[in-house]
């Protein structure tokens, strides 16, 4: 018997173990895309749409697939929810920060929600600890048929296993993408209710309504009719990362389900990875290639990382993670490559793992340290019970190696079953002449960095960071000296009355907080009510002023202040609304600072310790690239944000400076959607529309000039250090 047939373990390293009448991989988005248009349009009763990505602009079918009015996602979802009277639609999309937000649909839920129909629900998931994003891709029709992996349903992920970089339905937009190779797993059956299950509880967690209770579709068989069902009657096991958050411990089921599998593994392990810096299952891997008789490991990542952050820092620790792996590597079973075309790198971005022919798993984890603790995620993992089953796994490994090395899937498995190694029959087909192939990575960690321009731990943590943590680790973990300490004491009686002052403030704040998410005020203060408050305001003849109240009161009652000022440019227009929303949001974190500052540091040392108080005098000393880091890298709720910069002792030069420059690009973004996008509807004529792209554009170049900018500033040590 495999090691494999007993690694799944409910509740320790899978949430579920359920059955799938039938399984199939759908590699690469145009697979995935065009099945999940039927899938769709069979709906009848519930859609879960949940996702890292969700662009309402996409289209599903495109070329020959197309129709000849083909709709784009958004238009798709209306029409289902016009023609289909008991069908109900949930989209789930995480809550972005502004890290983000220049590669992102802008305002999505405005997207979704305008002139939409009532039974589309849209929800933006913010329902996780700082620095974490909700990552999950899961699609579930009516409790029968559901799809999970690495796709997100967005732009740019749209392919075919033949990754010409040229094809012209690759790009949704300008934006230029390399070839982008991804699988997702559909199922039907018990696993596929379970998903439904899983997507009910995360909306509900999300803070939206109680969804439309499952119909009875027990006797409902839904499959696309010609596409091969690879598995039929498999066990599939459902593991979950979800960090600890309001009170709930912290599940990491899908690392030890890595762990549990490559520990099971007796002749190779497979493994498809958009990024491999995850520390302990680095310490796994390295654990099997020292045994004499281990199994052989081959790992596809990308040759070439997309996005800032990626190759700035995750390729740095990526390359050090390889180069552990190569010094375990004593008997020569390593393989680590990645796929290229006619010389141009594919943009690897599956999850997926094949241990022997036996486990096949697939989900939206990375092998990065985020993904094994802070982030949400759900992986289904396949095990093979039956010989037909490991065939079949088999030849979905044989299907992955023939595309990325332009084979076909037979060629593969007779060449690997004769050399008997997947390792000997990567280096035999390197040597042959073709436009695709996998090229090895280089053994040394040279990739033109010395060092990660940030703390490895701000850059791919593995548990939610703290608001003192991240500006400790922002600061660059410098410790400071017990002579540099404050030597100003308060008394006992003084420390004790400031402390209390602070505990009723939290208080305060945490029963609007409760107010606000359980109880009608959320109703009483939606942005269609705060328009009609703003539009009498702006009847009257002290709107100016009372707008600045609004703006000071809605900070300190946690009224989010992207609401205040969308409202705010929605009602007084582009140019004079930018004005006012500046005003009030500088004014607002303002009144924050000094409710904080006059808390004073003593009462925080008091409650936070003696670290905390090193902190904030470094950050009283360089408060300026923190603020601006803070407002760009939205970590911490503004409200929370502005209390501990006063408290901290920033000079408020520096906040007001930090805070309006690092909130520059959102007002921007903000006066270009919410005020252009109203001139464009009611005036389309030429001038408004240039004006309109003209802002945007200048938004969106302010936001790139700052975040460069910034980064260099924190690799040349410079901010919060000297």
């Amino acid at each position: 018997m495999n090691r494999c047939d007993e690694i799944i373990k409910p509740g320790e390293n899978c949430w579920r173990a359920c059955r799938a009448d039938q399984a199939a991989l759908l590699i690469d988005g145009a697979a995935y895309f065009q099945t999940l248009a039927w899938a769709l349009e069979q709906a009848r009763h519930a859609i879960f749409i949940i996702g890292w990505d969700i662009d309402s602009q996409i289209f599903l079918r495109r070329g020959a697939a197309a129709g000849k009015n083909e709709p784009d996602l958004v238009t798709l979802l209306n029409r289902l929810a016009r023609e289909h009277q008991q069908l109900n639609i949930y989209v789930l999309d995480w809550d972005f920060t502004m890290l983000y937000a220049l590669d992102r649909e802008l305002l999505p839920s405005f997207k979704f929600s305008w002139s939409t129909h009532e039974r589309l629900h849209f929800l933006l998931d913010d329902q996780h600890p700082v620095g974490a994003s909700h990552h999950q891709k899961i699609v579930v029709i009516d409790d029968c048929l559901a799809f999970c992996g690495g796709l997100d349903l967005t732009h740019g992920r749209w392919d075919t296993p033949d990754h010409h970089p040229e094809n012209p339905h690759r790009s949704d937009s300008d934006l230029k993408y390399p070839p982008f190779h991804d699988v997702q797993m559909m199922v039907s059956g018990e696993v596929a209710a379970a998903l439904g299950t899983l997507s009910r509880r995360r909306w509900l967690c999300a803070g939206g309504e109680e969804p439309a209770p499952p119909a009875d579709t027990a006797d409902r068989r839904l499959w696309p009719p010609g596409l091969t069902a690879e598995f039929k009657n498999t066990a599939v096991a459902i593991s979950r990362t979800e960090s600890a958050n309001a009170g709930q411990e912290p599940i990491k089921e899908v690392l030890r389900l890595w762990i549990d599998a490559i520990a099971a593994a007796e002749k190779s392990i497979y493994i498809e990875n958009q990024f491999f810096t995850a520390y302990e299952v680095c310490q796994a891997l390295e654990k099997r290639l020292k045994e004499p008789k281990g199994p052989e490991v081959v790992m596809i990542l990308s040759g070439a990382p997309i996005g800032w952050l990626a190759r700035k820092a995750m390729e740095m620790l990526g390359a050090q993670m390889r180069q552990r792996l190569q010094a375990a590597d004593r008997f020569g079973r390593l393989r680590v490559v990645y796929p290229v075309r006619a010389g141009q790198f594919i943009k690897v971005h599956s999850k997926l793992l094949i241990v022997d022919d036996c486990l096949l798993r697939v989900g939206s984890a990375n092998l990065n340290n985020r993904s094994m603790g802070l982030d949400t995620e759900c992986d289904l993992a396949l095990v093979a019970e039956e010989p037909q089953a490991h065939a079949a796994i088999s030849r979905q490994r044989a299907r992955l190696l023939a595309e990325h090395l332009g084979r076909t899937p037979e060629e593969v498995q007779r060449a690997c079953e004769d050399l008997g190694s997947l390792g000997a029959y990567i280096d035999e087909a390197r040597g042959h002449e073709g436009t695709r192939q996998l090229l090895s990575f280089e053994n040394s960690t040279d990739s033109g960095y010395e060092k990660p321009p940030l703390d490895y731990r701000l850059i791919d943590p593995e548990k939610p960071i703290s608001f003192e943590e991240l500006t400790f680790l922002i600061q660059g973990g410098r410790k400071t000296s017990d002579r540099q300490v404050d030597r100003q004491h308060m008394s006992v009686k003084t420390a004790k009355r400031k402390v209390l002052r602070l505990c009723i403030l939290l208080c305060a704040a945490l029963v609007l907080a409760v107010a606000w998410r359980w109880t009608p005020l959320q109703e009483y203060l939606s942005i269609e009510v705060l328009r009609g408050w703003a539009e009498t305001v702006q009847a009257t003849a002290y709107s100016p002023l009372i707008l600045m109240v609004i703006y000071v009161l809605g900070g300190f009652v946690l009224l989010p202040v992207t609401l205040m000022i969308l409202v705010t440019v929605l009602t007084f227009g582009p140019w004079l609304g930018l004005l006012y929303a500046v005003c009030g949001t500088l004014l607002s974190a303002v009144s924050g600072y000094w409710a904080g500052r006059k808390l004073g540091r003593e009462a925080v040392r008091n409650l936070s310790g003696e670290r905390l108080s090193r902190i904030n005098r470094a950050l009283a000393r360089k408060g300026l690239w923190a603020m601006i880091a803070l407002r760009v890298l939205p970590l911490a709720p503004f409200t929370v944000g502005n209390l501990a910069a006063g408290a901290s002792q920033i000079k408020l030069r520096d906040f007001i400076l930090g805070t309006l420059i690092g909130m520059s690009p959102g007002f921007l973004a903000f006066a270009a959607f919410a005020g252009g996008f109203e001139i464009i509807l009611r005036k389309p004529d030429p001038l408004s529309t240039v004006l309109f792209l003209a802002v945007a554009a200048g938004g969106g170049a302010m936001f790139w000039m700052l975040r460069k900018f910034i980064l260099r500033k924190i690799r040349s040590n410079r901010a919060l250090k000297n």
